[in-house]
C-alpha cells in the first residue's frame, strides 16, 4: 500500500464525495490486506524529486500532500485510523491528522526516510511537534525512528493499542461514538482546530 500521488488524489476525491453525506458521521480508513497499513511512498520517486532540485515539482507534491493532511483534519465527521501494519513515512504521517488511530499490536509506526537521505514530506512538520512533541519529533525525523506499537501509545501517536484486528476495535470505538452529540464533537474539533491554527471542522 504505497502512498503515491494517485492515491492522494483518489483519496481526497471520495473525502469530497462522503462529506455531504449526512448519514455518515464516522469515517474508517484501514490497509488493504494483512502486512501494511500504508508502507509510505516509493523512495525512488522521492528521491528522484528530492534530487532533481525542481522546485514548482516539490511543491507541486508537497501542497497535494498537504491538502490531504487539511482535508483529514478539518473534515466534519469524526475521522478513524485502524492500523493493521505498517505505517512508515507518508503512511505514519497519513495517521497525524485523525481524530482516533488504532493500532494493532503488532505494528511499526515512523519516519525511515533520513537513513535513505530523504525527508519526511506530508504532515510531519506540521503535525508531528503537536502529537509527540518538539524534542521527540526531532529524534524520530532526525534518526528515521520507527517505533512499535507499546511505544507509539506512550509517545501519543496513536489512541490505542488491540490484540483484536483494529478494523473490528474501530467499529466498535464507532458504535461507542454514536451515544454521543455529534454536533457537539465537531464544534469541539472546529475549537481545538482553531486554537491550534489548522483548518476549521
Amino acid at each position: 500500500n504505497l502512498l503515491c500521488e494517485e492515491m492522494k488524489d483518489e483519496l481526497l476525491g471520495i473525502l469530497a464525495q462522503i462529506e455531504a453525506d449526512e448519514r455518515l458521521r464516522v469515517i474508517i480508513l484501514t490497509g488493504a490486506g494483512q502486512k501494511a497499513f500504508c508502507a509510505g511512498r516509493n523512495l525512488q520517486e522521492s528521491r528522484s524529486w528530492q534530487e532533481a532540485g525542481d522546485p514548482s515539482l516539490l511543491k507541486a507534491v508537497w501542497d497535494r500532500g498537504n491538502r490531504l493532511i487539511d482535508c483529514v483534519l478539518s473534515y466534519p465527521k469524526i475521522t478513524i485510523a485502524a492500523l493493521n501494519g505498517l505505517a512508515l513515512g507518508g503512511g505514519c504521517e497519513l495517521t497525524l491528522p485523525f481524530d482516533f488511530v488504532i493500532a494493532e499490536r503488532t505494528v511499526k509506526i515512523g519516519l525511515p526516510e533520513a537513513r535513505r537521505g530523504l525527508f519526511p514530506g506530508t504532515g510531519a512538520m506540521k503535525l508531528l511537534p503537536k502529537k509527540v512533541g518538539l524534542f521527540r519529533a526531532r529524534e524520530m525525523i532526525f534518526l528515521g525512528k520507527v517505533l512499535d506499537a507499546g511505544d507509539a501509545l506512550a509517545w501519543g501517536l496513536v489512541n490505542m493499542v488491540v490484540d483484536q484486528k483494529a478494523l473490528d476495535a474501530a467499529y466498535e470505538l464507532a458504535a461507542r461514538l454514536r451515544t454521543v452529540s455529534f454536533g457537539a464533537i465537531l464544534q469541539a474539533k472546529a475549537i481545538m482546530n482553531s486554537h491550534e491554527g489548522w483548518p476549521r471542522a
